[in-house]
């Protein structure tokens, strides 16, 4: 049984312009976000080093938001690289994430090391909001990701691997398109409902002693 999402609450239809500016996006801008802890694990030390080989792509816009131990860090790195295109914002409550999260064109889910098993929460969160993933290799996102078209990945820890698949999605937006209906289509097997009702359905069989089946993405 995976983790399940809110696909009410997380949702395409909540994109906004007026978000979209304060973090730092204009109209015609590719806005690439993280919305999380700013920690170990996920190291967005690589997404500045991705920020600024891209910085010659002026459409390109990044927000981080969020706190964590490595937040100042990591602003000091975006001071001394002149990484003007991005844009760091506290952590926001909880309500607040799904509209920003929709109104990114890509979602980063970046990590420090390949961690077979560990599938990231972000992942059924950008589902839900129909925004492109690009997640680590190594993780139980990434055969969703290829399966089923659902965004990009990348060697953890790879800067110029991660700046590429940014790249690849900003300048193919007709792939986009497809990758956010995938998205969406994909996240209704995660709804909170299904996933319920599929937990129901397991306990049922274990108390009948049935064999349970076997599970693939």
């Amino acid at each position: 049984i995976s983790n399940g999402v809110d696909t009410d609450l997380f949702r395409p239809d909540l994109r906004s312009n007026k978000i979209r500016k304060s973090l730092g996006a204009g109209p015609g801008d590719f806005l690439v976000g993280y919305c999380g802890l700013h920690g170990l694990s996920q190291d967005l030390r690589v997404v500045l080093a991705a920020a600024e080989r891209l910085k010659e792509h002026s459409r390109i816009k990044f927000a981080l938001v969020g706190d964590g131990p490595m937040k100042q860090e990591l602003l000091a790195i975006a001071r001394q690289k002149l990484l003007t295109h991005v844009k760091f914002l506290d952590a926001r409550p909880k309500p607040q994430i799904p509209p920003i999260l929709a109104s990114c064109d890509v979602g980063l889910i970046p990590l420090n090391a390949r961690m077979p098993g560990t599938m990231p929460s972000k992942t059924y969160e950008a589902l839900a909001a129909g925004v492109p993933m690009i997640v680590g290799k190594g993780c139980e996102a990434e055969p969703l990701v290829n399966k089923y078209n659902t965004g990009r990945t990348y060697e953890p820890m790879d800067d110029k691997e991660l700046a590429e698949a940014i790249l690849d999605l900003a300048e193919h937006p007709e792939e986009v398109k497809k990758i956010k209906s995938n998205s969406r289509e994909l996240a209704k097997r995660f709804d909170r409902n299904v996933i319920a009702g599929q937990t129901e359905q397991i306990l049922l069989m274990l108390a009948e002693g049935k064999k349970l089946p076997e599970v693939a993405w």
